[in-house]
């Protein structure tokens, strides 16, 4: 068995795309159009475009300047 090697500089990112997990995660949060929602790691935006449907605003945190700069040419 050959073990996987991990990048260099390994940053531990995970990204949600399942859109049954996101939607299920935002009922579960009870989140309404009354509330303001803190996104740390927004990573590609997968999550934060479906904040954006519910909450009254959302706050979209990313670390990763690649990351950063995607978000912004998406919202």
């Amino acid at each position: 068995m050959t073990k996987k090697k991990l990048p260099v500089r390994f940053t531990g990112q995970h990204f949600t795309i399942d859109k049954v997990l996101i939607k299920d995660a935002i009922r579960q949060a009870n989140i309404s159009n009354q509330d303001t929602v803190l996104d740390i790691g927004a990573g590609k935006g997968f999550l934060t475009v479906h904040l954006l449907k519910i909450a009254n605003n959302v706050v979209a945190i990313e670390n990763d300047t690649a990351l950063v700069e995607h978000l912004r040419k998406l919202f």
